[in-house]
């Protein structure tokens, strides 16, 4: 269901900055993530080396079986991104870096993704677009009958986001991927709804409710 993620708006209690979060599949839009992800996974953060991709375009094996989520700013920029792998589709990175073909097994008939490229530009980080990209994420899964996320995640941002959402379960062993370390997670997200329901009223409400795909 290619760009129907959002269809109303909802006031709520965070303010929009100039931006809004789209279903990609056009090839044009699609150009834009990949230089997108060449400058922030490769240059800034420093992720992947950039010589393997001299086009200035990081791209990979797994676009092809994803859903790609971007925030486009007023002038048409690519200000943040997530990417959602079906795990229908191809093995999953995290289930190779980190061994967990046992662990999913039984569960890729329940329907599960690979949260992955999640990236935010730096002039937007103290703003709601990381929340306003998961929700969209999330409301997509829940939408698309999708039970788990899956991925993997450097211990830096494990913090922070145990700090903004108190319940963020990791697997134990570490892996050193993409020059840092990283742990990988497997969220069950009805569980995920429950403990926000009864924790974290909110995030809830702001989890439930949709977001404009216009410019607020």
């Amino acid at each position: 269901m290619r760009h129907r993620l959002i269809k109303r708006t909802v006031r709520h209690i965070f303010l929009r900055h100039g931006y809004k979060i789209v279903e990609v599949s056009d090839k044009e839009t699609m150009d834009k993530i990949y230089q997108y992800r060449y400058k922030m996974y490769c240059l800034e953060h420093k992720f992947l080396d950039p010589k393997q991709f001299p086009d200035g375009r990081e791209s990979d094996q797994y676009d092809e079986h994803a859903v790609h989520i971007a925030a486009i700013d007023k002038r048409g920029s690519v200000v943040g991104i997530i990417r959602l792998i079906h795990a229908s589709k191809t093995i999953l990175p995290t289930e190779k870096s980190h061994k967990l073909a046992a662990i999913l097994s039984g569960l890729k008939d329940k329907g599960v993704v690979e949260i992955s490229r999640l990236i935010i530009d730096p002039k937007y980080r103290k703003t709601f677009l990381f929340l306003d990209l998961l929700k969209v994420a999330f409301n997509y899964s829940k939408s698309h009958h999708i039970n788990y996320w899956i991925g993997s995640i450097e211990e830096k941002f494990y913090n922070y986001l145990k700090q903004a959402f108190g319940f963020f379960p990791l697997f134990e062993e570490r892996k050193f991927i993409y020059n840092t370390w990283n742990y990988s997670f497997l969220i069950d997200l009805a569980k995920f709804e429950e403990v926000f329901k009864q924790d974290n009223r909110i995030l809830h409400y702001i989890f439930k409710s949709r977001i404009a795909s216009k410019f607020i």
